[in-house]
């Protein structure tokens, strides 16, 4: 899937050990936001373990790119690991407005795979966890 609308150009890559790569390059702001909500909508509706937006091709990013990503980020949960690959003028905007500490966001694709691939089994590990551990709050001391 190829999409170009502006100066974005939005491409989804082939599945990747069961998630999704999102490439986006060009401009992300008001007007070519449309493209990018679309094809992440799309991807979200294939329910991926996991989905990773590469941004090292963006040369220019606002608010309005910041809004769709934690939008992105939000519809992902719990289900779903949600990831941003950002540096430089893509990343700039996430360091500003700070909707980092939410939406986990790596320099590099091979970090961003790797750092990932393990949390693809969190939500699951966390509801098996809580079910057969017993805390200590609520474990007999008699």
């Amino acid at each position: 899937m190829l999409c170009r609308s502006g100066t974005i150009t939005v491409e989804l890559e082939e599945e990747h050990d069961s998630g999704r790569i999102l490439v986006v390059a060009g401009e992300v702001d008001s007007h070519t936001i449309p493209s990018l909500a679309a094809a992440l909508e799309c991807i979200f509706d294939d329910h991926p373990s996991r989905v990773l937006v590469d941004l090292s091709g963006v040369w220019f990013m606002d608010a309005a790119g910041v809004s769709v990503l934690a939008k992105a980020n939000a519809r992902a949960w719990p289900h779903t690991v949600f990831a941003v690959i950002a540096t430089g003028p893509a990343a700039r905007p996430l360091q500003l407005t700070r909707p980092d500490c939410a939406i986990a966001v790596y320099p590099h694709r091979s970090m961003a795979l790797a750092c990932t691939s393990d949390a693809i089994e969190l939500p699951e590990t966390r509801e098996t966890a809580a079910v057969s551990d017993p805390s200590p709050a609520m474990a007999s001391y008699g």
